[in-house]
């Protein structure tokens, strides 16, 4: 359980980290913006959008679980990661600036959905006098994890693969084509776990 979740959520974080680095400068290298317009863009997108996704997942959980639906929360985690992960491998193919934010604010909205949920989650199947050390070890992979190769692999595959600035958001997508997927099937495995611990407690 723990090691689907401390794994999955890493991935998830790896495309926020890199859609928060890199989508300005998406908007100045491919659609010629100047970079404070970027800058004041995306950053009313990330302050929305970002803000929203994070408020609306336990509303969209407990929606789920009122339904009748089990592991809810672990269904909108891959929800969350699913939509997150095709909104931006559909951004370099977009070629008015105004199609490419509604995929970043999409994704903007999507990848945070999960996060408040994940937290919750460990919550519910964790003893108490365990927490502390699994909330620190959630920490210290989805921030180590996600932050140090989230942009990193964007900029890698910017300079090394496709050797051009400007396709930047074709980096950015392939990063999304590997990592969404693998989030979502460990979150797949998860709900299978999750169903197994919560019926312990």
């Amino acid at each position: 359980m723990y090691t689907s979740l401390h794994i999955a959520t890493p991935f998830l974080v790896i495309m926020l980290y890199g859609l928060q680095a890199w989508s300005p400068t998406i908007l100045v290298r491919v659609y010629d913006w100047e970079l404070s317009d970027a800058g004041k863009v995306y950053g009313l997108i990330a302050l929305f959008f970002g803000s929203s996704g994070v408020i609306c997942g336990p509303f969209l959980s407990k929606l789920l679980k009122n339904l009748s639906l089990s592991s809810s929360g672990l269904k909108v985690c891959v929800l969350g990661v699913s939509l997150a992960g095709m909104s931006i491998s559909l951004l370099p193919f977009q070629n008015d600036s105004f199609y490419a934010l509604i995929c970043i604010a999409i994704a903007s909205f999507c990848i945070p959905l999960p996060l408040a949920v994940v937290t919750t989650i460990m919550q519910e199947v964790t003893p108490n006098s365990m927490r502390g050390v699994v909330n620190g070890m959630y920490v210290v992979s989805t921030n180590v994890i996600g932050l140090a190769i989230g942009p990193f692999l964007v900029a890698f595959g910017t300079d090394y693969i496709f050797n051009d600035p400007k396709l930047i958001a074709y980096s950015l997508s392939l990063v999304a084509i590997i990592v969404a997927p693998i989030g979502t099937i460990l979150f797949c495995i998860g709900i299978k776990e999750y169903r197994e611990k919560f019926e312990t407690f």
